[in-house]
């Protein structure tokens, strides 16, 4: 099991424990916003917001982003990532999507996304909250719709094809 003790905003080491609470080994020391593992690759955002792939000892750290990445998902063997910019008309940053595979190699904006809250992913699609609910996006970019409007979701999941969040109405 790797975990991340903080506070609740996500902020802390990597803690990596065997399922029966046993053998407590800090893998990362550094502030970790998110964390996603799969096989035997930890990925993570750092709390000066990049992108980092390491084996999941924690050893062979590799920069897969340079900056602005807010929040993390996996799909498939691409992770999908808010990045932050700021529009050149207006100056305002705003969150655009994008992705990069697995190894680094390839990055790509997915076009007229945009995600501004906790962001989830499957194969096919994205799943963003935003101030006003939840939108699904594909994950080629090929077009978003609403999934939920009138709440704000702050904390997102999914299991199966139920979405599992909790929401401010404020």
């Amino acid at each position: 099991i790797y975990y991340s003790p903080g506070s609740r905003f996500g902020a802390g080491p990597i803690v990596r424990i065997k399922t029966d609470g046993s053998s407590r080994e800090v893998i990362e020391n550094n502030i970790v916003r998110n964390l996603a593992v799969k096989g035997n690759y930890l990925y993570y955002v750092t709390g000066d917001l990049k992108l980092i792939r390491s084996k999941s000892d924690g050893t062979e750290k590799t920069l897969l982003v340079d900056d602005n990445v807010t929040d993390l998902a996996l799909s498939g063997q691409w992770l999908i990532y808010p990045h932050l910019v700021a529009d050149k008309q207006t100056g305002n940053m705003t969150e655009e999507i994008m992705k990069v595979r697995l190894d680094g190699k390839l990055t790509s904006k997915l076009e007229g996304s945009v995600c501004s809250g906790k962001m989830i992913a499957d194969e096919q699609a994205i799943y963003c909250s935003t101030q006003s609910g939840i939108i699904k996006i594909m994950t080629d970019g090929s077009g978003s719709s609403e999934i939920l409007l009138g709440e704000r979701p702050f904390f997102l999941n999914m299991t199966q094809d139920r979405f599992i969040y909790s929401a401010s109405d404020s």
